[in-house]
């Protein structure tokens, strides 16, 4: 019997919702979004965690979970994910789940009233030599040869944290390459929520440019 369908049951029977993931990080079954809107029953459990890689935990759901994600592989500095939580009180760290991914990077997952589509927070602008590896990496690849130097020109931005909330899932420790460092997950105010992403926000370096939409005053609504 898989390891992960006891787990399963044991998240499921406290209101969680989890799915089973493959070998490539993606859902092992087909009908998941069912299960943003419920969690599994037992039986559903033995019946889908019985050949699985790893399990994923749902963001939003009726538990309204919300996943920090700092993908430090793209950081250019080692301190990043320390400055970071230096920015934050320790109070609402200690209030965190907090689990390492098998890139080195973290994860923190929370419940709040306040729940959100997933968003981007915190980004770099692209390096030449990333560039350069993006086209190499398309051109040695047959499918993508003949779009490298697009594929490559459209590498811009790396994204350094994002939320992973409605419509999202999160791949949890003990699925292979994934460790649990502390905590567990807990409910925190809107105003610690809002703390969180505004503090990632702030450490973003690239610039969103809003457009203003003119709208012509003498149209017809």
């Amino acid at each position: 019997m898989s390891k992960f369908i006891e787990i399963a049951k044991s998240y499921s029977k406290a209101g969680f919702s989890v799915i089973p993931i493959n070998q490539d990080k993606n859902p092992a079954i087909r009908s998941w979004q069912e299960f943003q809107n419920r969690p599994m029953t037992e039986q559903e459990c033995e019946e889908h965690f019985k050949k699985c890689h790893g399990f994923a935990l749902l963001g939003g759901t009726q538990k309204n979970i919300t996943f920090l994600d700092f993908d430090l592989k793209y950081s250019l500095t080692s301190d990043f994910f320390d400055r970071y939580k230096a920015l934050i009180p320790n109070e609402l760290l200690s209030k965190m789940y907090v689990q390492k991914t098998r890139n080195n990077g973290f994860h923190f997952a929370f419940m709040c009233d306040k729940i959100e589509n997933n968003q981007k927070l915190a980004s770099r602008y692209t390096i030449p030599f990333e560039k350069h590896e993006t086209y190499l990496e398309a051109f040695n690849n047959p499918k993508t040869r003949d779009k490298a130097l697009r594929i490559a020109s459209l590498d811009s931005v790396k994204v350094l944290i994002e939320t992973r909330g409605n419509g999202g899932y999160c791949l949890m420790s003990p699925t292979k390459g994934y460790e649990h460092v502390y905590g567990k997950i807990q409910s925190i105010s809107v105003e610690e929520y809002d703390l969180l992403l505004d503090t990632a926000r702030s450490l973003s370096e690239v610039i969103e440019i809003k457009r203003d939409i003119k709208v012509d005053k003498y149209k017809e609504w």
